[in-house]
């Protein structure tokens, strides 16, 4: 836990299917234009990333290899030392949707770091309902 107190950044989470590249739902927009940093997976299409702008940081991550907890543990340490810089996040992963159970939500509810699950692409399936978790007071 992050000891009580909510950290000042936020993370938004998108799912895309791999090489998709569809124009963005309203809620993807709104928060690419928000975000400080994008943290992107490798196989997302580059066409998602064209309405972010010039000030925001755009990092491409290599999720693959041998331990992929230990991949999502550094994703995580990431997001973590940007948010509690107070920056906004955007982590976009490959895939159909985001649930529960993904791990990097996961490890950032352990840490008390507010998130939001947004849906990404129109020509994408969409994720569930928009999950919020507010930082723990």
């Amino acid at each position: 836990m992050n000891g009580g107190f909510a950290l000042p950044g936020r993370v938004y989470f998108m799912a895309v299917p791999a090489g998709e590249g569809g124009s963005l739902m309203p809620e993807a927009a709104r928060a690419l234009g928000r975000a400080d940093v994008v943290l992107c997976d490798d196989q997302v299409a580059r066409e998602i990333l064209v309405g972010v702008p010039a000030r925001t940081a755009v990092l491409h991550i290599e999720e693959c290899g041998a331990d992929e907890a230990a991949a999502h543990e550094r994703i995580c340490a990431k997001v973590l030392g940007y948010v509690s810089k107070g920056q906004t996040v955007v982590r976009i992963t490959r895939g159909e949707t985001i649930n529960d159970g993904n791990e990097e939500i996961a490890l950032l509810e352990q840490a008390g770091i507010d998130f939001e699950v947004v849906p990404c692409a129109k020509t994408a399936p969409r994720s569930p309902a928009t999950h919020s978790r507010a930082s723990a007071a």
